[in-house]
């Protein structure tokens, strides 16, 4: 009886909500569209009261404006005056009256509560009483509009007067208050809300009637709908209690007579199942034990597979702690592991800083604070112990989406990582062996200078970390166009240290870079005999040359200073090793196909001069390649062929070498250039100073640092060379049409330990072909 009870108050109370809610909302509609209508009603009477008094003050405006007019021309100003007084002083809705001439002089004002003075005229600026703004205080067309006047809110009309032949004589303007206006809407306001409060009461009381009529029916059907439910409720504890003999007799007809009927059923239907479980347990304890025996072989079995893979595997909870379940060949590897530590402090033992490293990094995948692949590719990747490298990849194991489990996968790479250096070590031996064939000359030019970089990283001890950047730049640069990767790979490794950390190279790097170069200097070696060294190259064309200028009679010192020049460089190898590194860079990089022009020289190039430039130079042709060739869609998008050009020459103009690289690509972008000097406080408001920007360390137009470029120290680097050789750079650039470096530098840079003097001044002009550009 007392669930019955419950039932029948939750019910009683219910109806009483959604009666209580119904009378409400209908109490809350009426209300709000009587206000709505007496809104609605109020806003109308406003209008009317209000037409009514713009009405009144434009008849008197315009009646005014047309008597002024005649009495302005007949300058009857004690006129003006009296009329002007006497309709303000006669009409008690209108509150001020003005009447001034287009000097802004006032000819006749009145106000109320102020003494008519008919035979005096008021003064000339009698209008400032009103603060009427003077820009607003001449009107040139009729206007109307509410404003606030000594003190009271009022209608305001204003009236330009003008004489019959519309030459503009001043304006007229009335205040007429709106009082009136007001006191008939709060009028109005006060018998709509007596109105609406009678409303309410009447259907509050409906309301309110009804709903005590609704609950004592609701009550009286209550009782006969809970007293069924009582009776379930009843047998539905002795259920409970595990009686399942229960049984209850409702006959009601309707949907709790079918309730009823289907607990009966119900209850029948668990007497059986109960039964039937008693026998299935007695089935489930031995399927389990033979089900345990099963687990068991699956995981000797599991075991096995994990201890004759070459692979070892590990699991670590979502707290980094080692299963005992893992591969015996990690105990091999590593040692045996002492109960189940953390998978960091079992690192630790090989490897302190790769244990520190997969501390942080699995701290950050515990507390979820990156994406899940991320904080997976923060971890170690490598770990090494004694001679022998291992790879670590990880492999989650999800619950849902939450992180439960860790493999590490651990595989030996010593004899893939071998294999890849033995492979570098022949592409770089191959590099070597290819360069002696094409230009030896260069290649004992840039082991010259390389050995210097070297030994200026390796050997100095200054603090000059921008000087040190530059010269592990520029021995990058150099040896990845000379096909050296491993140097240029450890140079890029030691280029990111230098920057991230702000100090200088460790005392262990630098032995390595010894340690490196000193086996590129010893491939060289067993490429190349010392024999070799003294030998000079010419080519056919300048032997065919010389032969013609034997035939031609004596010239002693010039065919001696040309035989000398034979001993450098032929200036033509030295554009086609840096077209060839153009195409192989572009390519590379993804670069469009680069079609490279070569300008046709009989220069030849004393090496020992050149090298620094030519080291330097290295930093411009990367340049060219990333920031001057496009993709081929994104020249074709530019309107451009898909191939690329690059235009290298080295050409003597008068008493100056000129080595010149130029591009079509799109040119420099200057805006950032000066975004870049802005953010570095330097000079940019002029081109000249973008210019000297361009060389500045740590300036680049490039947003992102690749291996390539974007550090903003290749261009700084080759402008301090040339200025060492006593030259300048120069740049011609044309937005979307490409971007030309030309190095100047002196005449000078052609002789070098000559037995003469400079050419020119034994006969040897423009055309001897050792010092002439074709």
């Amino acid at each position: 009886m007392k669930n019955s009870q419950s039932l029948r108050g939750k019910f009683m109370r219910t109806l009483l909500l959604v009666m209580g809610s119904t009378g409400l909302a209908t109490l809350v509609i009426v209300v709000v569209t009587s206000a709505q209508a007496s809104s609605h009603h109020l806003d109308s009477v406003q209008r009317y009261i209000e037409q009514g008094i713009t009405s009144k003050g434009r008849v008197l405006t315009e009646n005014h404006a047309r008597a002024l007019r005649g009495l302005t021309l007949d300058n009857a100003f004690l006129d003006m005056q009296r009329l002007v007084e006497r309709v303000v002083q006669e009409d008690s809705e209108l509150v001020y009256g003005l009447y001034v001439n287009s000097n802004r002089e006032t000819l006749a004002s009145s106000h109320r509560g102020v003494p008519a003075l008919p035979d005096k005229p008021p003064a000339k600026d009698a209008w400032r009483i009103l603060q009427i703004p003077e820009e607003d205080l001449l009107v040139l067309r009729e206007s109307v509009k509410r404003t606030t006047r000594l003190g009271e809110e009022l209608l305001e009309v204003a009236m330009p007067v003008t004489s019959e032949d519309a030459e503009f004589l001043g304006t007229v303007r009335y205040g007429v208050s709106t009082r009136p206006m007001r006191d008939a809407i709060a009028h109005a306001r006060a018998d709509a809300n007596a109105r609406l409060r009678r409303s309410v009461l009447w259907l509050a009381a409906f309301v309110t009637l009804f709903m005590v009529l609704g609950l004592w029916l609701s009550r009286i059907q209550a009782v006969r709908i809970t007293r069924p439910v009582a009776d379930l409720t009843v047998a539905a504890e002795a259920l409970a209690t595990g009686n399942r003999t229960v049984r209850v007799g409702i006959d009601s007809g309707d949907e709790i007579g079918m309730l009823g009927a289907s607990f009966n059923r119900m209850v029948h239907d668990l007497d059986a199942s109960y039964r039937e479980l008693e026998t299935l347990n007695r089935v489930l304890e031995q399927k389990v034990e033979e089900r345990t025996l099963q687990l068991g072989r699956k995981n000797r079995d599991m075991q096995l597979v994990m201890d004759n893979v070459g692979q070892g595997f590990i699991t670590l909870d979502i707290e980094g702690t080692m299963s005992a379940e893992r591969s015996r060949v990690i105990d091999a590897w590593f040692g045996q592991a002492e109960g189940s530590p953390k998978f960091w402090d079992y690192l630790g033992r090989i490897d302190a800083s790769v244990g520190e490293w997969f501390d942080l990094g699995w701290a950050s995948l515990r507390d979820d604070v990156l994406p899940l692949s991320l904080s997976l590719e923060q971890l170690p990747a490598v770990v090494r112990k004694d001679d022998r490298t291992f790879e670590l990849a990880y492999r989650p194991i999800m619950e849902g989406e939450r992180l439960d489990k860790v493999i590490v996968v651990i595989t030996d790479v010593t004899a893939r990582i071998e294999r890849e250096r033995a492979e570098q070590a022949q592409r770089e031996m191959m590099s070597i062996f290819r360069r002696t064939l094409s230009d030896k000359m260069a290649l004992d030019g840039f082991f010259v200078e390389t050995g210097t970089l070297v030994d200026a990283i390796t050997l100095s001890e200054a603090s000059d970390l921008t000087l040190l950047r530059r010269h592990v730049h520029t021995l990058k640069g150099n040896t990845a166009l000379f096909g050296i990767e491993s140097v240029a790979a450890f140079c890029d490794r030691l280029e990111d240290g230098l920057n991230e950390s702000a100090q200088a190279i460790s005392d262990g790097d630098k032995k390595m870079l010894r340690t490196m170069w000193a086996k590129i200097k010893q491939m060289r070696a067993q490429l190349i005999d010392d024999a070799s060294t003294g030998r000079v190259e010419l080519d056919r064309q300048e032997y065919d040359a010389f032969v013609e200028d034997l035939r031609r009679g004596p010239a002693t010192d010039l065919l001696v200073a040309r035989v000398a020049s034979w001993q450098f460089e032929p200036a033509t190898k030295r554009l086609a090793l840096l077209g060839e590194q153009v195409r192989g860079l572009a390519k590379r990089l993804g670069k469009a196909s680069v079609e490279v022009v070569c300008q046709p020289t009989s220069l030849r190039l004393p090496p020992l001069k050149w090298g620094a430039f030519w080291s330097a130079f290295a930093h411009v042709v990367r340049n060219t390649v990333d920031h001057g060739v496009e993709t081929a869609d994104e020249r074709m998008m530019a309107g451009k062929p898909p191939q690329a050009t690059v235009v290298l020459s080295v050409a003597r103009e008068t008493e100056h070498v000129v080595v010149t690289i130029a591009d079509d690509g799109p040119g420099i972008d200057w805006i950032k250039i000066a975004a870049r000097a802005e953010r570095n406080n330097l000079p940019h408001a002029t081109r000249a100073d973008l210019e000297q920007a361009l060389f500045v360390d740590g300036i680049s137009s490039r947003a992102d640092v690749t291996s390539t470029s974007g550090r903003g120290i290749g261009l700084s680097a080759v402008r301090d060379v040339v200025r060492e050789l006593g030259g300048v750079v120069q740049i011609r650039n044309d937005p979307g049409r490409g971007t030309a470096f030309r190095f100047v530098l002196p005449l000078v840079m052609l002789f070098e330990d000559l037995s003469v003097d400079d050419p020119g001044s034994h006969g040897m002009g423009t055309s001897a072909p050792h010092v002439a550009a074709n």
